[in-house]
């Protein structure tokens, strides 16, 4: 039986179906979206543990996503896709409800992981998990 549901927001499909080939393989139920429009639609009507959501979305961006699924939702969401984070960034994302913002690429690069655990009632855990390198001088 699938764990909860998490629905991944992008418009590029090879980000979706790489995160969908994860999250399946840890026993979650993955819906996509590929536009803002419809992640608030999806959002609404499926009611995800989580929501991973992209930033340069088509149509209505990220951040509006997340501001108008926090007038009607306490669904943790976070960012899947690094941009560059300043202070002021920062106090708007939590402004608007942010979970979390995951550098991403950062991790790739470095042949980490990024694991996601949600129980309902209890909370998310996010886990990130990279490889030990070890130097000989």
């Amino acid at each position: 039986m699938a764990k909860e549901t998490i629905l991944v927001v992008d418009d590029e499909k090879h980000i979706v179906e790489l995160a969908k080939l994860y999250l399946e393989k840890e026993g979650y139920r993955v819906e996509n979206a590929c536009d803002g429009a419809e992640a608030l639609a999806k959002i609404k009507s499926l009611q995800p543990a989580l929501v991973v959501l992209d930033l340069m979305l088509p149509e209505i961006d990220g951040w509006e996503v997340c501001r108008r699924a926090r007038g009607d939702s306490d669904i943790p969401i976070i960012f899947g896709r690094s941009y560059q984070v300043d202070k002021s960034r920062a106090v708007q994302n939590r402004e608007i409800g942010l979970d979390l913002t995951i550098a991403k690429q950062i991790i790739e690069a470095h042949k980490g992981t990024i694991g996601v655990e949600s129980v309902i009632g209890l909370g998310t855990k996010f886990t990130v998990s990279l490889p030990i390198v070890k130097k000989s001088y």
